[in-house]
């Protein structure tokens, strides 16, 4: 059930490639620093996503963070425990706001019927692992705060 919920992403984001210095194509996006909620930061980070600010230089632009990679298509198949605490403690803050997206939710639902977390208290999102373009999806869905 998890699986089908991290796996259906109806409007898939795909962002432009950029070659890397293995010539190899990767994950490079801006996104709005007021869309990125510690959630996503959290798994997008797991996920081997850096995550830094874009400083403008003679011109004013909105706040915004650049997302980048080296792999194409980043995905995350199991959190260690420390981590998986710390984002379940971020979706619990997150669980009232509108922008929360139904497999983050699921989540939360997983984890209170006890059935979310292995037995090392790690979390497993199943062998196709939470995708980067279905956060991004999410995070682009919904207006910022």
């Amino acid at each position: 059930m998890l699986e089908a919920k991290i796996q259906s992403n109806p409007n898939p984001v795909h962002t432009k490639g950029i070659p890397t210095g293995d010539a190899t194509q990767g994950l490079d996006t801006l996104i709005l620093q007021s869309r990125l909620t510690r959630s996503a930061q959290r798994l997008l980070e797991a996920m081997g996503v850096r995550i830094e600010p874009v400083r403008w230089y003679k011109v004013t632009g909105p706040a915004v963070y650049r997302l980048a990679c080296a792999q194409q298509r980043p995905a995350l198949q199991w959190l260690p425990p420390e981590q998986a605490e710390m984002l379940m403690d971020e979706l619990r803050r997150e669980e009232d706001d509108l922008r929360t997206p139904e497999w983050a939710l699921e989540l939360l639902r997983r984890q209170r019927a006890g059935t979310l977390l292995d037995m090392d208290g790690g979390i497993e999102f199943g062998d196709h692992g939470i995708d980067a373009g279905l956060v991004l999806h999410d995070l682009l869905r919904h207006p910022g705060a």
